[in-house]
């Protein structure tokens, strides 16, 4: 009986062997497979240009759908025609709101002064006088654009959270308006709150999509591109690195009076003395804000280079 036993377990043992090596090439096969797809995902996301023109492409098409937009027939490239003219007009808006931006970044220092102050104004004016007078060209050329309520609200939103120069404006007012909140981590915050507003309302969308429309493989190409490879580039370029830095962060030690006292020197990054600071492993000393802005960056000492 222990014969036969020990036989059995011998036989298993044999088959779980067998199967192992002929699953193996498979396993290899698969595993190469998906490191390739996840390489050119990342690749794709990095070249955030075309990622956010397609994403929004694809959205205002799909909203276009659901919201039953005014269209000449109900073929699919008079869609693809309203989210042209959609992004159309939103680029016009941001090309006046990156003029605007660049005027107020111009006369910044020179502020308080009277004069330079009605000079921006005056030329912020002139801006948007040139943008309304773009859109009543663009209208009496024949591009009539008149979105519902619900379109507009929805590829409006869409649009400043993933066009690149309203990123940048949330994340400086994030910075402003909500310092202690995000711990001066806004630049992996905010991005982050962005991608999970936008995912959840492609989700959304895509739901109602689902049950309404009969290009069912235009609703799966969306949710691929909308929904996964956004919570793809979500979690490994900002919920990854938020925690890294975190982490790496706590783990530097606090200086103490007396330790700042006998260092007595400056940040090396501001160049200004020092009432508060976190020391490195390699025993250097910054002012807090100024080490989180480097690990921005680098994972880099900003003195030796040594890796965190």
């Amino acid at each position: 009986m222990a014969s036969s036993d020990h036989n059995l377990h011998e036989n298993s043992n044999v088959l779980k062997r067998w199967i192992r090596f002929i699953s193996y090439p498979f396993v290899v096969v698969a595993t190469r497979m998906f490191r390739g797809i996840h390489f050119f995902e990342q690749f794709y996301i990095k070249l955030y240009n075309i990622y956010a023109f397609v994403s929004q492409m694809m959205f205002f098409v799909l909203c276009s759908l659901v919201f039953n937009e005014k269209v000449e027939s109900d073929r699919f490239e008079e869609y693809l025609l309203m989210a042209l003219k959609t992004l159309l007009f939103y680029s016009v808006f941001t090309y006046f709101t990156t003029k605007t931006k660049d005027i107020l970044s111009s006369n910044r220092i020179l502020i308080f002064h009277n004069w330079n102050l009605m000079e921006g104004i005056c030329r912020i004016v002139i801006e948007w006088a040139k943008a309304i007078i773009v859109v009543i060209c663009l209208r009496e050329q024949g591009i009539d654009f008149r979105p519902s309520v619900p379109y507009a609200v929805s590829t409006f939103s869409y649009y400043l959270c993933t066009e690149k120069i309203f990123t940048d404006i949330f994340r400086k007012a994030f910075r402003y308006c909500a310092f202690a909140i995000f711990d001066d981590l806004e630049h992996l915050y905010v991005p982050l709150l962005l991608n999970i507003y936008t995912v959840t309302l492609s989700i959304t969308i895509e739901l109602y999509f689902f049950l309404t429309t009969k290009f069912v493989n235009f609703a799966f190409v969306c949710s691929y591109f909308l929904i996964y490879i956004r919570i793809k580039d979500s979690y490994y370029n900002y919920w990854k690195i938020l925690e890294l830095e975190k982490q790496t962060f706590d783990n530097f030690r606090n200086a103490s009076q007396k330790q700042l006292d006998e260092y007595d020197d400056i940040c090396a990054v501001c160049l200004n003395k020092m009432s508060k600071a976190k020391i490195t492993p390699c025993n250097h000393y910054f002012h807090p804000n100024c080490l989180k802005e480097c690990l921005k960056n680098s994972f880099l000492c900003p003195l030796c280079k040594l890796n965190f």
